[in-house]
């Protein structure tokens, strides 16, 4: 716990005098003032984080966090499949969209099992933090306990700074699991005080019937667990899961460090509002990659105070979204470099 505190402490809002010589700076362009919209917009925000005149976009990291949630048991009657597997292996061996965007861009990925319900043995590039096989069902009860909540956001403060020692200029999160939609919706409309049917999307729900069944649930994780909305570890640990808990962590560790964070679809953002939730500044080093149509993505993003970059229609993009806004993130700070 001592080290999460640490962490919040060093989280500080962005320097507004820095936002103010950025805006100096791009009113000199030859272009007229505010010609180049939220690409402005972008490169002030940049350098109000970094602090540099010049700031950096060299050393770019797309952090994956793999984790399966409980309550799919119950979603489709079957055991949690696997699916996740699949993707973790795939994305190794380098044949997903995620990694031909992240060798466009230059970029490393960090992928890390945080809770998949399988052993990932023999894969030297997979990052072992993993905490248990999966969340227990929230339909049933808690998510995982406390310890493992506090657990799972320290796993991600260490996996940012593991990084960090390497060198990061600019981050990307994003994740994959199964029931990651049932869990980013239950915390999302805790935390928005939003009702469950409006944060809900279809998701992979085959009919309305199993649109029904998925909101009925969601309602029920909510009612059995009865999360304390001004507790943020209350209501990981009742509802959240691994690898959200992770990228909180992640999102903190970079807030402090003065890093800024691409988002990328609904789950990331229910991360968000878990570590916007405990330090109210971190949402000013945040930058929405994508919207959908995701309600619950849609009514997060309010929440955080963010306007979506992109939306192509994406939803569980495994990183997509986020990846190809982290290309206009360097567009928009390469013009503000270079620009003379």
């Amino acid at each position: 716990m001592d080290k999460l505190e640490e962490i919040v402490s060093l989280i500080t809002p962005v320097r507004a005098v820095l936002t103010e010589k950025a805006r100096e700076k791009l009113d000199l362009l030859e272009q007229s003032r505010s010609s180049l919209g939220m690409l402005e917009d972008i490169a002030t925000k940049i350098v109000s984080i970094r602090g540099d005149s010049v700031p950096r976009h060299d050393k770019k990291v797309i952090f994956m966090l793999a984790g399966d949630h409980g309550i799919s048991s119950s979603a489709d009657n079957l055991p949690l499949s696997e699916q996740t597997v699949q993707k973790v292996v795939n994305t190794l061996h380098g044949s997903t969209a995620i990694n031909v965007l992240a060798r466009q861009l230059q970029a490393r990925i960090v992928l890390a099992d945080f809770g998949v319900a399988a052993d990932l043995d023999g894969h030297e590039s997979l990052v072992d933090k993993k905490i248990a096989y999966g969340t227990a069902n929230i339909a049933e009860g808690a998510a995982m306990t406390r310890q493992e909540a506090v657990r799972s956001i320290i796993g991600g403060i260490e996996l940012f700074e593991n990084e960090f020692s390497s060198g990061i200029d600019l981050i990307a999160i994003s994740s994959m699991g199964k029931g990651q939609s049932s869990a980013a919706a239950a915390i999302c409309s805790i935390l928005t005080e939003v009702d469950v049917p409006s944060v809900v999307g279809k998701g992979n729900c085959l009919d309305e019937l199993d649109l029904v069944r998925k909101i009925q649930l969601i309602e029920k994780a909510i009612y059995i667990n009865q999360p304390v909305a001004t507790d943020m570890l209350d209501v990981l640990h009742r509802l959240g899961g691994f690898e959200i808990g992770g990228m909180a962590g992640i999102i903190l560790a970079a807030a402090a460090h003065n890093i800024p964070v691409i988002l990328d679809d609904f789950i990331s953002c229910s991360a968000a509002l878990i570590a916007q939730s405990l330090s109210p500044n971190v949402a000013q080093y945040m930058i929405a990659g994508q919207g959908s149509h995701d309600k619950g993505h849609i009514i997060a993003l309010g929440k955080l105070g963010l306007i979506p970059l992109l939306d192509l229609n994406l939803s569980r993009s495994n990183g997509t979204g986020a990846a190809l806004a982290m290309s206009i993130v360097e567009s928009s700070v390469r013009i503000y470099d270079e620009v003379i």
